[in-house]
């Protein structure tokens, strides 16, 4: 880890950043240490600003911006952690960190890292009372990713399952959106018209900017498939600096709804969270 003496000359800001791309700008986060601690990788660690009894732990002394879920916490170019979710824990916001390397920590040791996005934080979360129940593989889930991966520069993914039960599914799109702060969800199930189907009714809740051009793209993409489509009532829209899109159970319906609308994502996610380059392409 870095002195303080090195910290003042490694952790300045690359001004030029600001024009490569909104996820490539960086900020300081300082922790420190209470004990001696060995991390090995893949290890969670507990970071936040007040102190807690749960080990191994790392105190918050400054941090100058907002983290989210999916960053990378870096040491000289060398990613040390990345954070893969965000709590609160007694009142007290508290990030889960995963170590990428093994680590020897002294007692009372003082830690800087620059804080990296290098790439999108994607969600899916799969509506199924069955898959939940371990009584179906969840492929579509596991479809949304791999498509998503092969077509986006994305740094983190989880997956979810849980069954068709609304307080469900506003748990885990408050947690996503309002804690996690991840830039894309996307849900699979529950869009048509049986009596659990009621994802874009919870959904909808969420949303503050409707995006009615992605839900029009889906639909016209699978009526080309099947007149089946005529009944999906999947919606897409904003909600904080999250992007949000329902498609339809089937994996088939998934590749289907989700290709049509891919083109637009990244620039979207852009847009949503404050890029302010221009929209039209360069001639």
């Amino acid at each position: 880890m870095r002195s303080k003496t090195q910290n003042k000359t490694n952790m300045k800001k690359d001004k030029t950043t600001k024009n490569k791309g909104f996820y490539e700008n960086t900020f300081l986060l300082k922790l420190k240490t209470h004990t001696q601690t060995i991390i090995k990788k893949e290890a969670l660690v507990i970071a936040s600003k007040e102190k807690t009894n749960l080990v191994p732990f790392l105190q918050i002394e400054e941090c100058e911006q907002k983290i989210k879920t999916g960053f990378f916490l870096n040491d000289s170019n060398e990613s040390v952690f990345q954070v893969c979710s965000i709590s609160f824990l007694e009142g007290t916001k508290t990030f889960f960190l995963k170590a990428l390397k093994d680590i020897n920590l002294d007692s009372e040791q003082k830690l800087s890292f620059d804080v990296v996005k290098k790439g999108f934080s994607v969600a899916s979360v799969t509506l199924s009372d069955k898959a939940s129940k371990g009584l179906r593989v969840d492929k579509s889930g596991e479809l949304i990713e791999t498509i998503l991966s092969e077509n986006l520069n994305v740094s983190f993914t989880t997956k979810i399952v849980i069954p068709d039960e609304e307080n469900e599914i506003k748990k885990v799109l408050y947690q996503l959106i309002f804690n996690d702060g991840v830039d894309l969800v996307v849900t699979t199930g529950g869009t048509g018209v049986a009596k659990r189907d009621i994802t874009p009714d919870v959904t909808i809740k969420f949303i503050e900017k409707r995006l009615y051009g992605f839900e029009q793209a889906m639909m016209n993409s699978a009526m080309q498939k099947t007149p089946h489509a005529t009944i999906s009532r999947a919606v897409a829209g904003t909600s904080s600096e999250t992007l949000i899109i329902n498609l339809p159970g089937s994996p088939k319906a998934v590749k289907e709804n989700l290709e049509a609308v891919l083109p637009a994502i990244k620039h979207t996610i852009e847009k949503l969270q404050g890029d302010e380059s221009d929209c039209a392409p360069k001639s």
